[in-house]
């Protein structure tokens, strides 16, 4: 069973998948004191709960196994329970090097230091351990080192860091952290982390985050100190279901609770003519709450002085709205279209045809006050921007308005927009009830993706990934509670008498085997 250490320990989700099925006792999370105050983030996975819902484990991981370490024992799974490693609550953390170069960790309590080096020298007898204090050590190389006390293993690896001084510096001070630089003693909002119990959970230290450049470009280089984010993942039968708790600071929180409403009425929703969108989405905004956020981001003014010429003013335009919107997606297909190229210089005029993604659509916004609505809208007449076409107006001969019972809308569609003068409703009464009670709610059918593949090239990659068939995803965000932002994001599988973790199980396995081949 002769294999290259390097090969070995490169694979840190190797012992992710093997500790599903290690029976080993329960043990102290001593391996949490390795973690520092400064981490990114911290990943954590409850192997218990996760392990019993795989079906044929043991078989699974030991052929897995097997590939890895180039081994077709049929006993790999007993041999992997003699490491001395307890595989049940593996930590996965980032952090930085004293020189502020990232690495990525893996932290796992030891039963037997003596069995896991017994165990690396069976597996590469040519391998050299070595030992400074209180930690011994294996280099890998490129980015890559396995250090161990009595009590704590630890993996660090990093794609920034080619030699491994820095990484064996990060490795003694990460095992020998006093408590006060410890995450777990440091950090309160962890320690609320803690407590919730869930298949898999994620912490993320924002402030930290937000250092990165990468994140500074979406955050505007907003402070976030003090910013944290939970994500808890469980998997039950026939989906899985993610809720996030999003703790900002308490301006911000404020903020927010005053943006939205506590949630969505149901009216508009009830009101589109959709029974199996592609795509709806509904948000209840507090019309005070986004001119609120309007003048903290000094836009007041300036979108006031853009609302001068249609004779209305931002105030007006807020009393007009109840805050209540809703978007849906009826369809997305390919139509071949004319597009018509100017010569720079001959000034002659060319026609291509080319193929052009078209979606039909639905947008409703409620109504509060509609005598603003009524004077806008003469303004656009008068400015023949839009046409009155009986029972409806029309905007650029493409889009059609109707407004009927304090709903304005919106549509694309001829057929949408007559079944919006007919009366129709909606009569899938599941959407609707989950798009209530909520400040925000989105859900995509399981063909949203297929529609896209059909005019979006970079989303047909999506068809290579062998993912349990599925019949719609779900997102909602709601201010209930004040002291965080929550939101729920659920993945709803056609399958739905067995649990989601044996659903994704069954359609990776071959993928998880063909890339454990791969790194032999």
């Amino acid at each position: 069973m002769k294999r290259n250490h390097l090969t070995l320990f490169r694979m840190p989700l190797m012992y992710l998948l093997m500790a599903v099925i290690c029976l080993s006792a329960c043990t102290k999370s001593t391996h949490l004191t390795v973690i520092p105050q400064n981490a990114s983030f911290v990943g954590k996975a409850n192997m218990i709960k996760i392990g019993l819902k795989i079906p044929q484990r043991k078989t699974f991981i030991n052929d897995l196994v097997g590939e890895v370490l180039g081994n077709q024992s049929k006993d790999n799974f007993s041999e992997m329970k003699s490491t001395g490693i307890n595989f049940f609550t593996p930590y996965i953390f980032g952090g930085k090097t004293a020189l502020n170069k990232g690495y990525f960790a893996l932290a796992l309590p030891l039963e037997s230091a003596k069995k896991l080096e017994s165990f690396i020298k069976k597996t590469d007898p040519k391998v050299t351990i070595s030992q400074e204090k209180n930690i011994k050590f294996v280099e890998l190389g490129s980015g890559n080192i396995l250090g161990w006390s009595d009590k704590n293993l630890l993996f660090l690896t990093s794609v920034k860091i080619k030699e491994t001084q820095s990484l064996k510096e990060e490795l003694f001070r990460l095992h020998n952290l006093g408590n006060s630089k410890q995450l777990v003693h440091a950090s309160k909002n962890f320690k609320e982390f803690q407590k919730t119990k869930s298949d898999m959970g994620l912490w993320l230290n924002m402030g930290e985050l937000n250092k990165s450049k990468t994140l500074q470009m979406i955050t505007d280089k907003s402070d976030l100190t003090n910013n944290y984010c939970h994500f808890f993942t469980n998997y039950r039968k026939g989906k899985i279901e993610i809720d996030i708790d999003y703790f900002a600071g308490d301006s911000t929180q404020t903020r927010y609770n005053e943006l939205f409403k506590s949630e969505i009425t149901g009216k508009i929703v009830n009101s589109i003519p959709l029974d199996e969108p592609i795509v709806l989405a509904a948000s209840s905004f507090s019309m005070t709450g986004v001119k609120q956020l309007l003048k903290d981001k000094k836009l007041y003014n300036r979108v006031n002085k853009s609302l001068k010429p249609l004779g209305v003013t931002l105030e007006e335009i807020s009393n007009m709205l109840d805050g209540e919107i809703v978007f849906g997606l009826s369809d997305i297909r390919i139509e071949e279209r004319e597009k018509k190229i100017v010569d720079e210089y001959t000034k002659e005029v060319y026609v291509e045809k080319e193929n052009r993604p078209v979606a039909d659509y639905v947008f409703a916004i409620g109504v509060e006050n509609e005598a603003v609505y009524k004077r806008l809208m003469s303004t656009f007449l008068q400015s023949g921007l839009v046409q009155k076409d009986g029972t409806h107006f029309t905007f650029y001969k493409e889009l059609f308005m109707i407004e009927t019972d304090k709903v304005l809308y919106f549509t694309n569609s001829a057929k949408l927009r007559q079944a919006i003068l007919d009366g129709k409703k909606m009569q899938n009464n599941n959407l609707i009830q989950f798009m209530q009670n909520k400040s925000g709610a989105i859900q995509a059918n399981a063909n949203f993706t297929e529609k896209l593949g059909q005019s979006a090239a970079f989303v047909k990659m999506l068809k290579d990934i062998k993912f349990p068939p599925t019949n719609n995803i779900r997102l909602y965000f709601t201010n209930s509670n004040k002291k965080a932002i929550q939101a729920k994001f659920v993945v709803n599988f056609k399958d739905d008498r067995q649990n989601a973790l044996v659903l994704l199980f069954n359609s990776l396995k071959k993928d998880l085997l063909k890339s454990a081949r791969k790194g032999k």
